[in-house]
Parts: C-alpha cells; sequence; structure tokens
C-alpha cells in the first residue's frame, strides 16, 4: 500500500500532508510516532475515571496531533470531543462523541499498521 492509499483508507488527507511534510517517507515517519504516542490511551483512561479536564486536554491534544497529520476523519472526531468537554464535564453527547474517537482511532491505527507492514 502507497501513503496515498493509507490516507484514502483511514479518510485522510494526502494532498494536506504532503503540503506540509513533503516526502512519503517522512510522513510514515511521523505516523509511526503517531502509533507511538500515548495520548489516546490517556483519553481512554480520563474518559473511563470520568476525569474530563484530563480528558478535554487529551482529547484536545490529539486534535491537534490529528490535524497535522492531516488525519482529517480523526481531527474532526477529537475536534467535536473537545468541545464537549471544554465544559470539564461529562454528557451523553460527550460519551457519544468519544465513541466516535475511539472508532476513527482503531480505523486510522489499523491503516498506518497495515502501510508499515507494506500491505
Amino acid at each position: 500500500m502507497t501513503v496515498q492509499e493509507c490516507y484514502a483508507r483511514i479518510e485522510g488527507d494526502y494532498d494536506e500532508v504532503m503540503m506540509r511534510l513533503r516526502t512519503d517517507e517522512r510522513v510514515k515517519k511521523f505516523l509511526g510516532m503517531f502509533l507511538r504516542d500515548e495520548n489516546y490511551g490517556r483519553l481512554c483512561t480520563a474518559m473511563e475515571e470520568q476525569n474530563y479536564e484530563q480528558a478535554f486536554m487529551e482529547a484536545h491534544t490529539l486534535k491537534g496531533v490529528s490535524q497535522n497529520l492531516a488525519l482529517t476523519a480523526l481531527g474532526r472526531e477529537a475536534s467535536s470531543l473537545t468541545e464537549l468537554l471544554r465544559g470539564k464535564t461529562g454528557s451523553p453527547e460527550a460519551l457519544e462523541s468519544f465513541a466516535r474517537v475511539k472508532e476513527k482511532y482503531i480505523l486510522t491505527k489499523k491503516g498506518i499498521e497495515d502501510l508499515q507492514a507494506g500491505e
């Protein structure tokens, strides 16, 4: 799979990431760093513990990283979750949004892993 095919699969914006990072090799490097980042795990823990202040910070970070790497679908969902957690309180809407973030994160992670595996 090419980087461009990976971005199509994970609902990202290949053209945008190429404007920012310029080469497929650099994009692969940063996607690998994304997989090693512990932010998503901290977001999950904060949501499980109903620590919405921490969850807000983690969602905000995930939003920024996703947007920088043009992981469009994940970034959009993380942005929505960030706004719903801005008041540092949980809500049914925030829980639904978190479920969508998890779904997009899993899709993104799988696509990047497949890219790294050469599929």
